[in-house]
């Protein structure tokens, strides 16, 4: 188990040499071109693509929930980046974060170059938030493979609600690391005060990190398999961002991917505030090839898990 002045100070090290992400706009509409830069790199980078108005509005939205629990004059450290309890279950009922992403279709468009196939956006949807001032909530090296599953085609598009400068802790992603396949179990651990799975394998100061300082209507998406970290909040301001997964209909999908973040509450529960029905259980549109396991969120809660247990919970059989 490494100490938690070990884990920061690899994110220390990882930022003092990152290189700049590689801009991909200039190529959009270039398929070939962004598919072969996605399998060498294992991420696509863009600036601009997202609708400006709507991702400020959404963070209005999300500034709304966070003053409203009073997160901006008394700060707490939770688990997992997404607030806690009461703050996520709140930005979990708001339409406006859900719809989002739907009306992002360069999001799609993306992830269909990068994997070669049709994908369908997940809706278990992830957003961070990162107080200022707080190492204990940096997102650590990992692979979003040990969250999720293993995919041979699978993308996280991390989209920054705001300008989001390296200072205030932008994302930062291994270049091709995806191509040395997912970790063993035995690489990862719990760390206990930032309270995620992590990991620390001989080679993850070795590969090129990039990062950059990113602005509104940007977004990154990279494999499941390419190793990421978010940097440290240094800034004075709150850094809202959020996560959307993108999987082709083609590939297994499991059952979690259809419940919401953290599991306190249920679709029926948040579906039933909306006044809107369009994308309501959008998913049952699509012929998904569905594995039922059960993603045991708590187990992470729990710092004395072995990652063994971790990872036994994480696809526990129904």
């Amino acid at each position: 188990m490494l100490a938690k002045d070990g884990t920061h100070n690899l994110v220390d090290r990882l930022k003092a040499k990152a290189q700049p992400l590689y801009d991909s706009t200039p190529d959009w509409g270039d398929k070939p071109t962004l598919k072969k830069r996605a399998e060498e790199y294992g991420y696509l980078y863009f600036k601009g693509l997202i609708n400006k108005e709507e991702t400020l509005a959404l963070k209005r939205k999300f500034l709304e929930v966070y003053k409203k629990h009073r997160l901006d004059v008394e700060p707490v450290t939770y688990y997992g980046g997404s607030g806690p309890d009461g703050y996520w279950t709140d930005i979990l009922h708001l339409y406006d974060f859900h719809k989002f992403p739907h009306n992002q279709k360069c999001l799609k468009e993306a992830a269909d170059i990068a994997t070669g196939g049709d994908c369908l956006l997940v809706p278990r949807l992830i957003a961070r938030v990162i107080h200022p001032q707080d190492r204990a909530l940096t997102t650590l090296p990992h692979q979003d493979t040990i969250y999720s599953s293993e995919h041979e085609q699978a993308y996280t598009c991390w989209v920054p609600l705001g300008d989001v400068p390296e200072k205030m802790g932008g994302l930062m992603v291994a270049k091709g690391s995806h191509k040395d396949g997912c970790i063993p179990a035995e690489e990862y651990f719990f760390d206990k005060d930032n309270k995620m799975m992590t990991t620390w394998p001989d080679n993850v100061e070795d590969y090129e990190w990039h990062t950059t300082d990113y602005e509104v209507g940007d977004f990154l998406m990279f494999h499941f398999r390419t190793i990421h970290a978010g940097s440290h909040n240094e800034s004075a301001h709150v850094r809202f961002s959020c996560d959307f997964r993108m999987i082709p209909k083609s590939e297994t999908w499991q059952s979690f991917y259809l419940i919401p973040h953290l599991e306190n509450v249920s679709f029926d529960q948040i579906y039933n505030t909306w006044d809107q029905n369009d994308i309501k259980y959008y998913w049952k549109d699509h012929t998904l090839d569905v594995h039922h396991v059960h993603n045991e969120n708590t187990v992470y809660r729990d710092m004395e898990h072995s990652v063994e247990d971790v990872r036994l919970q994480i696809y526990k059989p129904y």
